[in-house]
């Protein structure tokens, strides 16, 4: 076998070489192409399985041919099989050492989303274009960029050595220690250029590295680039969720398109107000206001069903309406009530402010066989609520109207049950500072209740809102 370069030592086994060449110092074997010859005695020739048997005197030979050169060449002799100082097998060690460095070449570019409510990044698109040279093996080339953009986002965003004051190390597992798995890596799109190197005889480059070195930085200019509008700079890796919103918590600007906070002010007095909210901006506000997205439940569902269901709410709605923890808890509290009157052919309950009609809802759920009745004078809130109503199929009428135009029209049998409940929009009575006054609803509270008993001539089962309506305002935003 030719020996790698001139600086390899060729190291051939004394005990088989000599019966395969008469002048063991000066010869070589070459097996490149069939059997393998001695280039000093090119007519003496073995198969490679014929060689492999000889130059190990101590295996077994397997095969016609394999046993034959065995017998052949392989003489006996007294003492052992190897003499002292012989190895069995055939090896040859080289190196070579180019005159010069070579570099592969590329660039990488991504786009990435920064959430800023949460910190979370994600990667939507990762374009990879390489130059290594001749790829001898473009598979393995691919793995190996695909392998180091995957080490290269595991130092941009999840690997960190962590140790607390006493320098004990507290990522020394897995567990601990995060690595990016098949669902962090992103699919890569690689791209690859094959410029010969002229420096070696193969024409090749690195690629071992070439996918691991760009990628912290470029996920950092990345960031950088999202959140420009804060002034954010990143100046350390890995950028974690914790890290982000450090960042833009101590942000020296904040950006003039801003997404809004979804609190009560936006949905009641903002730009929202008449709006048909989404089914993410009904989640935001209860993100944004109350940390849970399931805020606004109604009719017994969470916003995701109610919304499946084609239930829809205006922005003002979304803050006014009875959610269901408290709806419930009224309908229970009037059933009670209910319970102590003397019984009549039915009940008719009625909300004067309708509103959704959730608290309709549910005071219908605790009183089997009731009807109920409400009004609603907003011409674009009784429209939304009558169609959500009818898709729920309830024995429930909502009118166009005032209260008082309501209460003149409506027929109450005189063997039945009235129940109003008042809960009037709040108006000013809802105050940051002083809290819900009762008074300063619209209409005042007390105005309702003298009017309705004049009005009705029933005084049945009235029962005001009092202190069964609460809300806390919406958290400023930090």
């Amino acid at each position: 076998m030719p020996c790698p370069s001139p600086r390899s030592r060729c190291a051939t086994r004394r005990c088989t070489w000599r019966r395969i060449s008469s002048r063991p110092r000066r010869s070589t074997s070459s097996w490149w192409t069939g059997p393998s010859a001695s280039r000093g005695a090119p007519d003496r020739r073995l198969t490679l399985g014929a060689l492999a048997t000889v130059a190990n005197p101590i295996r077994y030979a397997y095969g016609t041919e394999s046993s034959e050169a065995a017998l052949r060449l392989v003489k006996p002799r007294e003492g052992p099989v190897l003499a002292s100082g012989e190895e069995p097998g055939l090896e040859a060690h080289g190196y070579y050492a180019p005159p010069q460095a070579t570099f592969a070449s590329g660039f990488h570019a991504a786009i990435v989303e920064v959430d800023v409510r949460t910190g979370q990044i994600a990667i939507v698109q990762y374009v990879v274009q390489h130059d290594c040279g001749i790829m001898v093996n473009p598979t393995v080339v691919e793995g190996q960029v695909h392998g180091g953009v995957a080490q290269g986002i595991g130092g941009a965003l999840y690997e960190k050595i962590v140790y607390d004051e006493r320098g004990q190390l507290l990522t020394g597992t897995f567990m601990d220690f995060l690595i990016p798995t098949a669902m962090e890596v992103p699919d890569m799109e690689v791209g690859h250029i094959e410029t010969p190197s002229p420096l070696n005889p193969l024409g090749v480059k690195g690629v071992g590295e070439a996918g691991a070195i760009p990628v912290p930085a470029l996920i950092a200019e990345a960031v950088d680039d999202a959140l420009s509008p804060w002034g954010v700079r990143v100046r350390e890796m890995p950028l974690s969720p914790g890290a982000v919103l450090a960042l833009l918590d101590h942000a020296p600007r904040l950006p003039e398109n801003q997404d809004p906070i979804y609190d009560r002010e936006l949905l009641l007095s903002g730009p929202k107000r008449n709006a048909t909210l989404e089914l993410w901006e009904v989640q935001r506000y209860g993100t944004d206001s109350y940390g849970d997205a399931d805020y606004v439940s109604i009719y017994g569902m969470r916003p995701a069903d109610w919304y499946l269901n084609g239930i829809r709410l205006l922005g003002r709605t979304a803050v006014e309406c009875t959610r269901d923890g408290l709806a419930d808890a009224i309908g229970r509290d009037i059933a009670a009530i209910a319970g102590t009157a003397p019984t009549t052919a039915g009940v008719l309950a009625i909300d004067p402010f309708a509103g959704s009609g959730n608290t309709l809802y549910w005071m219908l759920r605790h009183l089997p066989g009731a009807r109920g009745l409400g009004f609603e004078l907003d011409a674009m809130v009784f429209h939304l609520t009558s169609r959500n109503l009818a898709a729920l199929a309830l024995p429930i009428d909502i009118v166009n109207t005032d209260y008082l135009s309501g209460l003149a029209d409506a027929t109450v049998p005189a063997d039945h049950l009235l129940i109003t409940f008042i809960a009037p929009p709040w108006g000013d009575a809802l105050s940051k500072a002083s809290g819900l006054d009762l008074r300063r609803t619209t209409p005042p509270i007390t105005e309702i209740v003298d009017s309705w008993s004049i009005g009705s001539g029933r005084t049945d089962c009235c029962v005001p809102s009092r202190s069964t309506k609460r809300s806390t305002p919406s958290p400023s935003p930090s």
